[in-house]
């Protein structure tokens, strides 16, 4: 397209020509002609195909803030060009500078850093390609994109309390038992693996229905998450607390389930060798959300028991917080962690917790 140079060239042009018709001379008419002549020539020289290709190489498609990442292009061109690379994350997004290929050949590398939690979707690879007057530049884009994940930070926690089943007296007990088992059908939701569907009953019913197990063989830690947050500021604390909270899990041999406020589920199974990479993949992803927790909270009842269920919210809404300890009956243990929230009064049966950060949540995990 023309550039602000181009534009005024052409409108000069167009001006002195209609002039030169006007006043009957043939020289302003003929450089009028001529200057429209070079910005449409300039248009045709930068709309030629520009013959590019880019190939990225990624040390590692996950981190975590204020690690350095490599990141190695392998492009050819067979004219100069201006080269840069696309880069939308977490703080914006931003163009980066890249060498000639074609004066510079041979790989281009440089290094990529995120200060915080979040994606980086790297691509695609622009040119830029302008005439020698600038009249006219056209940007063309190659190659694809690729995602690299920055995993929020986790702190040291004390692990959830232990499973519990019940005994037959009528209490529980700790011991385990079992293995995974059958539990029920219920609705599809986003996040559910397809190969549980049942199709026979869900033919029937007219309706996406799912095989629900149950591991009772090991405790169970299901956490919730508000994404509903005033910025990313307090979402990124609240994400840091929720990825404690699994990884503890898992380490401790635990199986969990995450769920989003907005919908999303993940569901990892204890001894799972992905199941980090799921739920930190999900916590990176998080952006702040207009969600309706209430009804998240009743949708956690439909869930197998929990032997420990946290909210982590940045919210103070009473009709929350009675909706999440109304699960008193269904899950043995509550907890309610209020991020950067106000204090406000706990419900009965709901362990509450006020910490202005992670960390600040993770102290007070600890310390009971």
């Amino acid at each position: 397209m023309p550039t602000t140079r181009g534009r005024a060239t052409a409108a000069a042009g167009a001006a002195l020509a209609a002039a030169g018709l006007v006043l009957g001379h043939p020289e302003l008419t003929l450089l009028g002609v001529l200057a429209i002549t070079a910005v449409a020539a300039a248009l045709t020289q930068v709309h030629r195909p520009t013959p590019l290709t880019a190939t990225r190489v990624l040390a590692a498609r996950r981190t975590t803030p204020g690690t350095a990442l490599d990141v190695v292009l392998h492009l050819t061109a067979r004219h100069p060009t201006q080269v840069t690379e696309r880069i939308d994350g977490p703080d914006g997004l931003t163009h980066r500078p890249l060498p000639d290929p074609h004066t510079h050949p041979g790989p281009s590398t440089y290094q990529i850093t995120a200060d915080r939690r979040g994606t980086l979707d790297l691509g695609p690879v622009r040119t830029l390609r302008t005439d020698p007057l600038g009249l006219a530049a056209a940007t063309r884009h190659h190659g694809g994109t690729d995602r690299i994940w920055v995993h929020p930070p986790t702190h040291r926690l004390h692990p959830a309390p232990g499973g519990t089943l019940p005994d037959h007296d009528g209490g529980t007990d700790a011991a385990r038992t079992g293995g995974l088992t059958f539990h029920g059908l219920r609705d599809h939701v986003p996040g559910d693996d397809l190969r549980q569907v049942h199709w026979r009953a869900s033919a029937r019913h007219g309706r996406l229905l799912v095989r629900e197990h149950v591991d009772t063989s090991h405790p169970r830690l299901l956490v919730l998450v508000d994404e509903h947050t005033p910025n990313r500021d307090a979402l990124d604390e609240i994400a840091a607390a929720a990825a404690s909270l699994l990884i503890t899990a898992l380490r401790a041999g635990h199986g969990c389930e995450l769920h989003l406020c907005g919908g999303r589920r993940h569901t990892v199974h204890a001894g799972s060798a992905t199941g980090a990479t799921v739920v930190l993949d999900a916590l990176a992803e998080l952006i702040p959300t207009p969600t309706d927790p209430v009804r998240a909270c009743r949708l956690l009842a439909t869930r197998p028991p929990a032997d420990t269920a946290v909210l982590l919210t940045a919210s103070t809404d009473t009709a929350t917080l009675a909706a999440f300890a109304a699960l008193s009956a269904h899950h043995r243990t509550l907890v309610a962690a209020l991020i950067g929230a106000p204090t406000t009064t706990a419900h009965p049966g709901v362990r509450l917790l006020h910490a202005a950060t992670a960390a600040d949540f993770a102290r007070q995990w600890n310390r009971t």
